[in-house]
């Protein structure tokens, strides 16, 4: 026998070649696997539609710069907390207030409202928006109801 020594690693030599882009590949998803939770957390699924009807009596108001809630683009933003009294559903939506009668909530809104709303009843138009990490209820067609209703 002579000539070239036979080794067994040079019989599998040609196996690792053609082997290495399989290799590669589940490397890949091994690796894509480990920071697609990362991913995930910086990112939270949006609120589906949804909507309701309000009643309840302002008892605080507050207009300020939208940088003090952290909203974007900073605009005069309105906050109202308000005592729920009473929670409608609206056109076959879901309703993410049913259940929170008796509690206070704040409510936000850009529709220009003035301070004579602190104590009164209201009747509106509510939306929640935001994702699972957080979100804001968002009031609109304020309506002063009157005493009695």
């Amino acid at each position: 026998m002579g000539g070239k020594k036979f080794l067994v690693r040079d019989a599998f030599a040609d196996l690792s070649l053609s082997r290495r882009p399989i290799t590669i590949f589940f490397h890949f998803i091994a690796i894509s696997f480990f920071f697609l939770p990362l991913y995930s957390l910086s990112y939270g699924v949006p609120a589906i539609p949804n909507r309701a009807i309000l009643e309840g009596t302002v008892k605080e108001y507050c207009a300020g710069s939208s940088q003090l809630w952290n909203i974007e683009p900073e605009q005069v933003i309105f906050k109202l907390t308000v005592l729920v009294q009473g929670v409608h559903d609206r056109e076959d939506m879901p309703n993410f207030l049913k259940g929170k009668e008796g509690q206070m909530l704040a409510f936000f809104t850009k529709e220009n409202i003035l301070p004579e709303l602190l104590y009164k009843r209201i009747k509106a138009e509510v939306e929640y928006r935001g994702d699972e990490k957080g979100g804001r209820f968002w009031i609109r067609n304020i309506q002063v109801l009157q005493e009695g209703k």
